[in-house]
Parts: C-alpha cells; sequence; structure tokens
C-alpha cells in the first residue's frame, strides 16, 4: 500500500513556515487567508467560509492567490475560481455519522475527514497551535476529535 502522506497547513506563525513544502512526498493542503502569504506550494485550498468579498479576510490579494491554486474547496464553487470544486460535506457527515457533525468545527476538521477518506497513511500539522480564544474554545475539541479518530484507524 503506498504512503499517502497529507500536511494540513493553517496560519499560526510559529510553525506554518516549517511545512514539508519542498518534500513532494507530502501532499500540502492548506486554509486560511492567514496562511496565503507563507505557503510556498499548496495541492489543495480549503476555503469552507461563506464566499462574501466584502469582509476583509477576502482581500484582492488573497482572491488572486486562491485563483491560481490547483484546487479550492469550497461548500459551494464560484465563478469567480474556476479551479473551485464543492467540499463533499453531506458525503463526510455520512460517512462519519452520527459524532461528525458536532466536531465539524473549523477548516481543518473538514481537511482531517477528507484526508482520512482520501487513504492518508499520515497527517502532519504546521501552523495549528490553536491558541487564539475562539479556536481553544470551539475549534479545538473538534481539531483533537480529528486527531484521535485518524490515529485510531
Amino acid at each position: 500500500m503506498p504512503c499517502v502522506k497529507i500536511a494540513l497547513v493553517g496560519s499560526a506563525p510559529s510553525s506554518v513556515q516549517k511545512a514539508p513544502y519542498g518534500d513532494t512526498s507530502w501532499r500540502i493542503w492548506s486554509c486560511s487567508p492567514g496562511a496565503y502569504p507563507f505557503v510556498k506550494r499548496c495541492d489543495a485550498h480549503f476555503e469552507v467560509h461563506p464566499w462574501e468579498l466584502d469582509k476583509p479576510w477576502f482581500s484582492p490579494d488573497y482572491v488572486k492567490w486562491l485563483a491560481q491554486q490547483p484546487a479550492v474547496y469550497m461548500i459551494e464553487p464560484v465563478p469567480q475560481l474556476p479551479n473551485s470544486i464543492a467540499y463533499p460535506k453531506d458525503e463526510m457527515l455520512l460517512r462519519f455519522a452520527p459524532y461528525s457533525a458536532a466536531f465539524m468545527t473549523s477548516s481543518l476538521s473538514w481537511m482531517f475527514a477528507l484526508a482520512i477518506t482520501q487513504g492518508a497513511t499520515e497527517i502532519g500539522l504546521w501552523g495549528v497551535d490553536m491558541a487564539a480564544q475562539d479556536e481553544w474554545l470551539w475549534q479545538k475539541p473538534g481539531c483533537l476529535f480529528w486527531i484521535a479518530h485518524a490515529r485510531h484507524l
């Protein structure tokens, strides 16, 4: 069985730049407008937030960067990004039921679920500290659930 290594890259400054960008044995999956200036290589980016171009995090530079990526997973594809792909949300929720919906608390949760279904034999985290209050209170439990679930598999 071939080794499938997927690096999940967030935006935490402590390690976002340390992801294995130069090692082509890793697929690089990134998320967050805060990560894009540091991501040196990206196989897929996850932008699962509502597509609201009036929000400050959807800067023209970020949107331009998204358009240059080979794949952008979104809840719904948008015409501005011909490389956008509908994230298989319903499939993931069914596959990992009954608990999955409660633990889909961040982009990383959705990334973990897809990595597992794509046969990842190794999942690494870079740029993921879960240190901000919103992350700590709400997103970290989901991230820990998916780490535990992936390790169990």
